[in-house]
């Protein structure tokens, strides 16, 4: 007999976030460029809908506007001026051909965003 298995959906894959400025992993400092490398990462960034976000503790979410490059492995970001600082969540929402719905990735670390 056979056991049907439900797989997990494709999504972005995070694995690093990295400020340049400050050559330092999990940290974003505002007007910097962040550099975030992974799988699957690639998006379209004039659909406002996906890109990557910035969460915050209250789970309002802004959205980095300023892109220097988009690929499956890596994005290139100005990191956005976000009104506080502290630790935030980051999310990768992208859309896939093969999908009707938007993805986001499981990113397990915060973000210190100075």
């Amino acid at each position: 007999s056979f056991e049907k298995v439900q797989a997990d959906p494709v999504r972005p894959q995070i694995q690093i976030v990295y400020d340049v400025a400050t050559q330092t992993n999990n940290q974003a400092t505002r007007g910097n460029i962040v550099r975030i490398t992974g799988a699957r990462l690639n998006f379209d960034p004039t659909d406002a809908s996906q890109g990557a976000f910035f969460i915050d503790g209250a789970g309002a979410a802004t959205r980095a506007s300023v892109y220097e490059r988009v690929g499956p492995r890596s994005v290139v970001l100005l990191m956005p001026n976000l009104a506080s600082t502290g630790t935030f969540a980051l999310e990768v929402r992208a859309k896939y051909p093969f999908a009707n719905a938007l993805r986001a990735s499981d990113y397990r670390s915060t973000i210190s965003v100075l």
